[in-house]
């Protein structure tokens, strides 16, 4: 029997099999079950809330003895209500002659309306009632399994985890599965995946199909520590897990706190395994790309085309090589006509329309953006600053191979260190801001596009002038923009907006590595790169403007679905598939222009709200490092 029949069954039915004997009802039917969080007093205990047609159960997780399961029968509620308290914004509350608080994560509203329904009712919808059909029904009437995987069927829910971690991750049979959560791996300061969190007596693995497959394996024996803190207003708190050689930051837990004082247990009941013949790995991250079959496919700047999107490119690309003729003649002639003071010309703004020509982008980047003023105002030469020794060297050693890897380009250990010095020159630069993930991926698409010291200019310039804070060490600038981002998506796609929230997972979660790359690497290349060509015009302006044209096209398709790795999968998909550039633009040609007054008011107010929130977030830092580092 292959793992991937019983795996694709609905959990659900899995718990039909256990939950009458484990909680001793066995003519009930399970309607639903949640990962929770169960509150008394300062207590808090992680487990499951099992509800069914007549009770709602509580079970504690496995390492938990210290708390009682729960049965409390739908006839004995008085209430059902939700409630917030000072830690948490969102907790369910069932009262009988006893009080029960639950911290559900996104899905609180969803088992207040079952138990509302419940209560009303007393007994199952005839539509819920005839989908909790028993493993046998499922077995005989729609998937055709041999009678022997019955046996698989009733194994419980964490048994059936555990085969699909050892599938997956390739872990030893003695290893269990002890907890699991919903959370979002920072794989860096811009770029967050959702997935889940597995929990294991050995290791730490983390696992999302979103857009590709994220896998990381962290062995309790290669921990040094464990860490709560907090990163930026962005990300409040989040976990972070320390190996010898590497850093494992994660966010988005429903309770932060319960899960690192979990993760902390079971680190410190750890211990080593005896000598077997399987060897432990050390901690790993990988990614799993879709399967390439055939011929490597590039398109005109080098970057591989994803085998699903040939045809949308080949496609696009004929007629982006007729377009570009119609436009050959307009551009020759206003590049004959000089290039002084055209920032503001309608003639090149109507040809920018259209996009550059791949040829002129080099001269007219650098002269749109203003890089061209850098040199002659410099204290220092670029050589200058390339010779220096550099205090973030380190942090840029480990990114240059993991920037643009696919591309020949940067297969050359040659040009590698071509995007090696433009760093390292610009954190000698300006040492207040030194290196900051992203401008990686901006410097090297400029060398790409022109030489190597215009790239350092052009990126000093989009740095200081163009998104000033962007790259700062507090990332005030980007913080600011993604709350200027939400007031403009309340205004323009405000059931979208809602969507997330109720989810509780910001539009920065997404929308952050958007402003801090300009696209680049979100999206196809020439669809960045069009976007870039308006960036050297009109600034950070076309970042809100394609932000709010993608929301508006993805929004009606997005409100069809009702669970978060359903609706990134589709937003990070449609993203590198967008080679319809004309369709993008023709949307932001009508949602545009912004008011700049405006903007530069909710600026102004939006800084002014996350300075104070950073500074009563060091306040409390300190206060905590008091608390921890002071004896009496």
């Amino acid at each position: 029997m292959t793992l991937a029949r019983p795996i694709s069954i609905s959990q659900n039915l899995v718990d039909n099999c256990i939950f009458g004997p484990l909680f001793s009802l066995p003519s009930e039917k399970l309607l639903k079950d949640y990962v929770c969080y169960i509150h008394q007093k300062l207590h808090e205990t992680a487990g499951h809330l099992y509800i069914s047609r007549n009770y709602i159960c509580f079970h504690p997780s496995r390492l938990d003895t210290s708390h009682k399961k729960h049965v409390i029968p739908i006839q004995t509620i008085s209430s059902v209500e939700k409630v917030s308290s000072a830690d948490l914004p969102l907790l369910l509350k069932i009262t009988t002659n006893k009080e029960f608080l639950f911290s559900l994560y996104r899905e609180t509203e969803e088992a207040y309306l079952l138990i509302q329904d419940l209560l009303k009712q007393h007994i199952v919808d005839e539509d819920i009632k005839s989908t909790l059909v028993t493993a046998e029904e499922i077995i005989e009437e729609s998937l055709g399994l041999l009678p022997s995987d019955l046996v698989y069927l009733r194994q419980t829910k964490t048994q059936s985890l555990e085969l699909f971690l050892r599938n997956v991750f390739q872990l030893p049979f003695s290893s269990c599965l002890l907890e699991y959560y919903a959370c979002t791996f920072e794989r860096s300061r811009y770029f967050m995946v959702p997935g889940r969190l597995y929990v294991t007596q050995d290791y730490i693995c983390f696992y999302s199909n979103i857009f590709e497959s994220e896998h990381i394996i962290i062995p309790f024996g290669s921990l040094t520590d464990i860490r709560k803190t907090s990163y930026n207003l962005v990300l409040p708190s989040y976990i972070e897990f320390l190996t010898k050689d590497n850093k494992y930051p994660f966010t988005s837990f429903y309770s932060c706190r319960g899960t690192y004082e979990f993760l902390r247990d079971v680190w410190r009941d750890y211990e080593v395994p005896q000598q077997s013949d399987w060897v432990q790995p050390p901690a790993v991250t990988f990614n799993s790309e879709k399967s390439t079959k055939g011929e490597r496919h590039e398109d005109e700047y080098g970057f591989v085309v994803n085998q699903d999107y040939i045809t949308d490119y080949e496609e696009n690309f004929f007629y982006l090589k007729k377009k570009r003729e119609k436009q050959r003649t307009k551009w020759e002639k206003f590049i004959l006509s000089g290039l002084d003071d055209t920032r503001q010309s309608p003639v090149l703004n109507a040809l920018i329309h259209h996009s550059i020509l791949p040829e002129h982008r080099a001269d007219l980047w650098y002269k749109l953006i203003g890089a061209y003023t850098k040199p002659p105002s410099s204290k220092f030469s670029y050589d200058y600053y390339v010779n220096q020794e550099c205090f973030a060297s380190d942090e840029i050693d480990k990114d240059i191979p993991r920037t643009f890897p696919s591309h020949v380009y940067y297969q050359s250990d040659k040009n590698q260190e071509k995007l090696r010095r433009v760093l390292v020159a610009y954190a000698n630069k300006n040492r207040s801001i030194g290196y900051c993930q992203s401008m990686n991926v901006l410097a090297a698409m400029l060398i790409l596009v022109m030489e190597e010291e215009r790239a350092f200019w052009t990126l000093a310039t989009i740095v200081e002038d163009k998104l000033p804070d962007y790259y700062s060490k507090n990332m005030i600038g980007t913080m600011v923009d993604q709350r200027v981002l939400e007031y403009l998506a309340e205004k323009h796609v405000p059931g979208l907006l809602n969507l997330f929230r109720s989810f509780s997972f910001p539009l920065s979660m997404i929308t952050t590595k958007w402003f801090m790359c300009i696209f680049i690497d979100s999206m196809p290349t020439h669809t960045s790169l069009r976007i870039f060509d308006h960036f050297c015009v009109f600034g950070a302006e076309i970042i809100f403007l394609v932000c709010l044209a993608i929301f508006k096209t993805l929004e009606p398709q997005l409100l069809e679905y009702t669970d978060l790795e359903q609706i990134m999968s589709h937003v990070y998909k449609t993203m590198s598939g967008w080679y319809n550039d004309e369709l993008l633009f023709e949307l932001v040609a009508r949602l545009g222009p912004l008011d700049p007054k405006e903007i530069e008011e909710k600026r102004i107010k939006f800084r002014e709200q996350i300075s104070k929130e950073i500074e009563s977030q060091e306040k409390r830092r300190d206060i905590s490092f008091l608390k921890t580092t002071t004896h009496f």
